[in-house]
């Protein structure tokens, strides 16, 4: 007769989330955690499990068997990823495994241009919409974008990382 005893080896997987302001998807200081978000993995042995993410920004899942693990977070509403939602990872024996997902909340930005034909710098009467204008924003970290007015002078960046933001226009020589 023969007797075996099978074991599996084992490691921790930590999960860290957070608000990625700047979009280098590093944690930098003042970065705060995200809570609340849904975060999902499935082990290559078709183990499962889920987790939403504490006040810290973290789910820890301690004793999971070794081997490739598949995490995966569900975005949250008004948010980009900066990292894979997505990402593949070794489980290592007696190792900790750490897993980081790094977002931007988003919004829309718009401009209106409008020409101020009595110079008052109020938009009156007299005054008309600036169709196919060139507007131009850079925010807080340095990233642009440049848009068209449509013929209503409008113009709308969708998902665009919050933040500060300068929006300018390119007034053509002929105009003041």
């Amino acid at each position: 007769t023969t007797v075996r005893f099978p074991n599996r080896r084992l490691g921790d997987l930590v999960i860290i989330k957070f608000e990625d302001f700047n979009g280098n998807g590093q944690q930098d200081s003042g970065e705060p955690p995200w809570p609340g978000v849904t975060i999902n993995w499935e082990n290559e042995y078709g183990d499962t499990d889920s987790c939403v993410t504490n006040s810290l920004g973290r789910c820890t899942f301690t004793n999971l068997p070794v081997g490739e693990y598949t995490i995966t977070e569900i975005l949250p509403p008004n948010s980009i990823a900066v990292s894979d939602v997505e990402q593949i990872v070794p489980m290592p024996w007696q190792v900790t495994t750490t897993v980081r997902f790094a977002n931007r909340r988003v919004g829309n930005l718009e401009a209106y241009v409008y020409w101020d034909a009595d110079g008052n710098g109020t938009e009156d009467g007299i005054d008309s919409p600036w169709p196919d204008a060139e507007v131009n924003y850079t925010n807080e970290w340095g990233e642009t974008d440049t848009g068209q007015t449509d013929g209503n002078g409008d113009h709308t960046w969708i998902d665009v990382p919050v933040g500060d933001y300068i929006v300018t226009v390119v007034v053509p020589r002929d105009c003041v």
